[in-house]
């Protein structure tokens, strides 16, 4: 029997969203593109542009399992014409939200980043094999990178996990947030944001790799599976959180 596509995600704000199992966004085994389907930017931004479109490149490559995912391996990656968050429109406050799988093989393993070193960008990524860190790239890589904040919570391998990283700005502070599996597990306020002018703006065009950090390209390669990502111009709330997890989890558990 089949599983009809339809998840009741949260669509306020929803800015950029990919989604292996989704038709729409990615349309089977001999696919090319992984297109995102967060129709609510060019609602909430109509001057920002066209649908993103993502090419799988290096040899990303589709997966059957979970409704469907993409494999990356050594190099793997995909490469999307325009930037997840939108460039007209800084921003000090988002949300991100990740279904993915990884197989501990690398130090660095990338789920958003960039495929340059010219300018900054957000990158999201697993440090040390297995904790999950927001940081900002500056220019011209070693030198210029800014940590945010490094969550504590240890993302085991070879489990599907449902991550959300959200930044937070109040005005004076900046908080941020980690729920795994739909639940809050940690949250740090009045953290440093660094030199990127605080805001993100700019550069965050890939996953699964990045050219960030001013280290070795290949040590920023994600090794595993991701199925799904999204990114929202606001703070996702608690509830909403929830409501994406519970939406989806079925194919995972």
């Amino acid at each position: 029997m089949s599983v009809e596509y339809n998840p009741k995600v949260s669509t306020d704000k929803l800015v950029f969203l990919v989604d292996a199992a989704n038709p729409k966004s990615l349309s089977g085994p001999s696919a090319t593109n992984w297109n995102s389907t967060g129709d609510s930017r060019e609602i909430a931004y109509p001057n920002w542009g066209v649908p993103n479109s993502g090419t799988l490149d290096s040899g990303a490559s589709y997966d059957s399992g979970n409704l469907g995912a993409i494999q990356f391996g050594s190099g793997d990656h995909v490469s999307f014409e325009e930037e997840l968050f939108d460039p007209n429109s800084p921003i000090k406050s988002f949300s991100t939200t990740f279904w993915f799988k990884h197989d501990n093989t690398s130090d660095y393993m990338t789920l958003i980043g960039n495929d340059t070193t010219d300018d900054y960008c957000l990158l999201i990524y697993l440090f040390g094999k297995q904790k999950m860190r927001i940081a900002s790239d500056g220019q011209n890589g070693i030198g210029n990178d800014a940590t945010f904040w490094t969550a504590p919570f240890v993302f085991n391998p070879n489990i599907w996990y449902n991550a959300v990283m959200i930044r937070d700005h109040d005005g004076s502070n900046y908080t941020f947030k980690q729920y795994v599996n739909g639940e809050l597990v940690d949250q740090s306020t009045g953290i440093d944001d660094g030199p990127s002018g605080n805001n993100v703006s700019n550069g965050s065009k890939t996953i699964g790799r990045s050219k960030n950090l001013g280290i070795s390209e290949s040590t920023m390669n994600f090794r595993g599976l991701i199925s799904y990502v999204s990114a929202y111009q606001k703070v996702l709330s608690a509830e909403e959180v929830k409501q994406n997890y519970d939406a989806l989890k079925y194919r995972y558990h």
